[in-house]
């Protein structure tokens, strides 16, 4: 069982500050002050620093903190794995982000629970940056993320590789074709929300041709892959997805794929857990499962 003071230092990295720390564990700022202080006495060395009126992690703090989220995301797998010991039904919790669930998952998932008629399965579909909190805060065990993550702090396994494009409706007027990057920027861009994996994709590929979201004519946010589609084929705009998200629109001709000079990106997904973790063996039969 994970230390309550550890806890504390957990609150206190959250949010870098004692004061707000102290309100959201419910216990008083000197509480909080001692329970850092035990944990420095304990481990021989500064967690904090304060520069100005700010407060930082020290290099030691970093680790620690490292350290501490893994073993949180271990204590609930551990404590999961305990209450089903007596039952031999296995039960998967893990995330995905929306592309992967929707589209590159399901006949995985299909073939495990024809395989296993007695496995349980709780799937969390989120962006990135949500799964990845989920992960540490021990909600979910792992997650299939289309997203970048620290990998100071996560371990992970590649799961595959996907055709990244650009894809309009059938009859949309582009100017040429094949077209260059800027050629689109007099748009409307169709994209997911900030977080998304896939715009992180996206904001990536622009920023190494010195661009920004913002250089687009209009930009439109919309959390749903199927909406974006929707919309891209009614002619509202251009949009940038997986093309096994559009595979059906693609065959049907309600979308087209965009021809961009040099943009031919096979991004990769990423079978993420936190590193370090006791059950890495666990995890990895799981992804061959899912592989």
């Amino acid at each position: 069982m994970q230390d309550f003071r550890m806890e504390t230092f957990l609150t206190v990295c959250e949010e870098l500050n004692y004061t707000r720390a102290a309100h959201k564990l419910g216990l008083t700022q000197p509480a909080v002050s001692q329970h850092i202080h035990f944990l420095e006495e304990s481990y021989g060395t500064h967690l904090f620093t304060i520069q100005g009126r700010k407060l930082y992690l020290t290099e030691a703090g970093k680790l620690l903190h490292a350290s501490a989220q893994t073993m949180k995301n271990d204590e609930s797998h551990l404590r999961r794995r305990l209450r089903n010991a007596q039952q031999p039904k296995k039960e998967y919790h893990f995330g995905a982000t929306l592309t992967v669930a929707e589209y590159i998952l399901p006949e995985k998932i299909t073939k495990i629970l024809s395989d296993d008629k007695g496995c349980r399965m709780k799937i969390t579909v989120q962006n990135t940056r949500e799964l990845l909190r989920q992960i540490d805060t021990g909600v979910i065990d792992f997650a299939v993320v289309e997203g970048s993550f620290p990998k100071e702090e996560y371990d992970f396994l590649p799961y595959s590789k996907e055709p990244y494009i650009a894809v309009c409706a059938a009859d949309f007027p582009l100017p040429k074709c094949p077209c260059v990057l800027e050629d689109l920027l007099p748009y409307t861009l169709i994209t997911r929300e900030k977080g998304s994996g896939s715009r992180d994709i996206l904001e990536s590929i622009l920023a190494q041709q010195n661009l920004r979201l913002a250089d687009f004519a209009r930009v439109v946010e919309y959390g749903s892959i199927g909406a974006i589609k929707r919309l891209t084929a009614s002619g509202c705009g251009i949009t940038f997805l997986y093309k096994k998200a559009a595979e059906h629109e693609l065959r049907s001709r309600k979308l087209k794929e965009i021809k961009l000079q040099e943009f031919h990106l096979l991004h990769g997904l990423n079978f993420v857990f936190r590193k370090d973790t006791i059950f890495r063996e666990e995890y990895a039969q799981l992804y061959s499962l899912l592989k």
